[in-house]
């Protein structure tokens, strides 16, 4: 085994972990009943091997491993030249050609408490300058029952798929008779990433959002909070996309659930402003949101048909405007296409004028594209994702790949999704007026990042440049040793 290991961890392990000298070491997950060899190298910058060592143990019994690493005297493994080093592995400069999805690196999530018991709300990921930031909450009820608290974290997650410190900060005042499991809201101004959390009534008998702002980089900074009334009993965000970029600088809208109605928002990263209120024939569940310079997307998924996002169906609604034709008061929405039965969950993504709405029903999973003319929103057919397996949670994200050496540019799709206890992500050149060019990834296949089956958890995507971010949460309340998720980076150059 030394000597197969001497340049480097060969492919084709059971499990595979990746981490830097003084961090903890992360769990393996779930492993099989019976004897294993267990390999540990320690590499340079440049992935040249510098110690190695290598034991056998039998985890039916055995909860930790130790491995002795001896010196190598000439190091092997070294990238080479063009090549990044990350994570333990040697990345091309060409990696990714075609949006091949080479997979670059990834990692675990680092919430404050992974107490069992606690919430693990869906996560939110966006795109920075020189990586992406993701934020993720943690309604912890465990370490003191009388008054939960909510733990938010931050991190910064690299191109090269290593990632920041995760920030942590704590939210007090959490209902002890209403566990927070709704998302948490996170959108890039140009400037700064605002972080949200709702905030329901229960200590002070007010509802309203505390926010945060970002630094791209993954750092806590400025605090705010907006306060919407004592006659609001229920505030509510909806997975991975519930918030989105306005129309300049420091300024942001959201979608929300409030009071059972579908909620506009605008603010800035100082804080929430008074809420619209838009107007649907039934009562709301989720809601959602989405926008490009040229395009606002707002979905609202109504319970008439069932609980919806709550494992039940429900009509989907697509609106589209302008920003300057965003509702400024209460206003009932005008026409839009006829609604979408069926949907258990929804997302979106848009780019220039175009907007994707991915969703899930009974079946499986579907894309759809929507173009603003003018005033109207038009919808084209819809495309099957997966028509086969129904997917628990899904995302979408869009890019605008330019044109490089002898190509065109092209648009590009990427949705995420939870299928049968494992993420996949997908991706598609949406160019012309259908998707083509499909690739997908499991990322259970790699071996890396996905050390369990995720149970009920959420997943959020986000593209920019040449890479794509997964994020994900292994179940809705953790159990004991279940790992509260992860994220990964992919390739995609044209």
């Amino acid at each position: 085994m030394k000597r197969t290991a001497s340049a480097g961890m060969p492919e084709g392990a059971v499990s595979r972990l990746t981490f830097r000298r003084g961090e903890a070491p992360p769990a393996f997950g779930d492993l099989e009943k019976g004897f294993y060899s267990f390999a540990a190298i320690g590499r340079r910058d440049d992935c040249g091997v510098v110690a190695l060592g290598c034991a056998e143990a039998d985890v039916s019994d055995a909860r930790s491993v130790t491995v002795n690493l001896d010196a190598v005297a000439e190091p092997r493994g070294v990238c080479a030249a063009g090549a990044v080093c990350a994570l333990g592995r040697c990345i091309p400069q060409d990696t990714g050609s075609n949006c091949s999805l080479d997979f670059v690196g990834g990692g675990p999530l680092h919430p404050r408490s992974e107490s069992p018991g606690a919430f693990m709300p869906a996560p939110a990921l966006v795109a920075a300058p020189t990586g992406f930031v993701l934020g993720y909450s943690e309604f912890d009820r465990v370490t003191d029952p009388a008054e939960p608290r909510a733990n938010i974290s931050v991190q910064g997650i690299l191109d090269n798929g290593g990632s920041q410190p995760a920030e942590r900060a704590v939210l007090v005042k959490r209902c002890a008779s209403k566990p927070q499991d709704d998302g948490v809201g996170l959108a890039f101004d140009g400037q700064t990433v605002l972080f949200a959390l709702s905030r329901n009534p229960c200590t002070d008998n007010t509802s309203g959002f505390d926010t945060r702002a970002v630094k791209p980089s993954g750092q806590f900074g400025q605090v705010g909070y907006t306060e919407l009334g004592a006659d609001l009993p229920s505030v509510r965000f909806s997975p991975a996309k519930s918030m989105a970029k306005g129309a300049s600088t420091d300024s942001f809208i959201y979608a929300a659930v409030v009071n059972g109605a579908a909620s506009l928002l605008r603010t800035s990263s100082n804080g929430f402003g008074s809420p619209r209120t838009l107007v649907f024939p039934n009562a709301v569940r989720n809601a959602w949101i989405a926008s490009s310079p040229n395009l606002v997307l707002y979905l609202a998924q109504s319970s008439d048909a069932g609980d919806a996002g709550a494992g039940g169906a429900g009509a989907l609604s697509v609106y589209g405007f302008s920003h300057a034709n965003l509702p400024s008061a209460s206003a009932t929405l005008g026409p839009a296409p006829p609604p979408i039965s069926g949907t258990v969950w929804a997302s979106a993504s848009a780019l220039d004028a175009r907007g994707w709405v991915v969703y899930g029903d009974a079946a499986g999973t579907r894309l759809r594209r929507y173009t603003l003319q003018g005033t109207q929103l038009a919808a084209s057919d819809v495309f099957d994702v997966n028509p086969f397996t129904p997917a628990q949670a899904g995302d979408v994200a869009t890019l605008a790949i330019p044109a490089g050496e002898g190509a065109p540019a092209k648009s590009r799709a990427f949705v995420a999704t939870v299928e049968s206890g494992d993420v996949v992500l997908r991706a598609y050149d949406v160019t012309g007026d259908k998707p083509t060019d499909a690739r997908a990834i499991r990322l259970s296949t790699l071996g890396v990042v996905l050390q369990r089956k995720l149970r009920d958890g959420n997943v959020a995507v986000a593209a920019a440049r040449d890479r794509v971010a997964v994020a994900w949460t292994t179940a809705r309340e953790l159990k004991n040793d279940e790992p509260p998720g992860g994220y990964a980076v992919f390739a995609c150059a044209p």
